[in-house]
């Protein structure tokens, strides 16, 4: 498991978002014993975040040099929360309670993906051309890409010779199959685990005829 981190890039929060988590962070950490000696005085970031939600509310109604000095301030108090998120990293290096404590909001550990279900459908249909069929798998949350087995029917029972496409889309074509011959499919959802472990969940065999 990763080790849990104070979050310090904050370009993705909306504009009253990071107003509230820098209001949180100064109450946090003013006189926070855990955190003794902060890099920024926590004054001065009180001060840039009273500055930015000034000129915040400026830009509602303001011109466009308003939103551009609302922008500005922005900028300058994520600085500040910048530079006390890399200290409050340092000094509590993953300790959760600590982090807790700071105010900042906090990484997440990324969850495992194990071998995913199988898809709830597999369709496939004529695309027009001779020899290639157009595949449409049910999309899986959290798959990386789908598999598609396929070989002429009536199905082998090894399924190892089988040919295999790859989609990187729940959707896809599949090309050089023989004109009018009865082909099986079959389609999974792949992930790392899957891959590693070289077990997927299959849907039900799907027949169908080439032109």
């Amino acid at each position: 498991m990763r080790k849990l981190k104070a979050i310090i890039s904050y370009e993705k929060y909306k504009d009253l978002e990071i107003a509230d988590i820098a209001t949180h962070i100064i109450l946090s950490m003013t006189n926070n014993p855990a955190f003794p000696a902060p890099p920024v005085p926590i004054k001065n970031i009180q001060t840039a975040l009273t500055a930015y939600n000034e000129a915040l509310k400026k830009s509602y109604e303001g011109s466009k040099a308003d939103t551009a000095t609302k922008n500005l301030k922005r900028k300058e108090m994520q600085a500040f929360l910048s530079t006390l998120g890399n200290y409050v990293n340092t000094v509590a290096d993953g300790d959760t309670v600590m982090l807790d404590n700071s105010g900042f909001p906090i990484s997440k550990n990324p969850e495992a993906v194990g071998v995913l279900p199988a898809p709830a459908y597999l369709h496939i249909t004529d695309s027009g051309v001779k020899g290639q069929l157009t595949v449409n798998v049910a999309h899986v949350d959290k798959a990386t890409a789908y598999v598609v087995l396929y070989c002429e029917a009536p199905a082998l029972e090894d399924i190892t010779k089988w040919q295999a496409k790859l989609l990187t889309k729940s959707s896809g074509t599949i090309s050089g199959l023989k004109s009018t011959t009865r082909y099986v499919f079959m389609a999974a959802a792949s992930s790392s685990a899957s891959s590693k472990l070289d077990q997927y969940q299959f849907t039900a065999p799907v027949e169908r005829v080439t032109q």
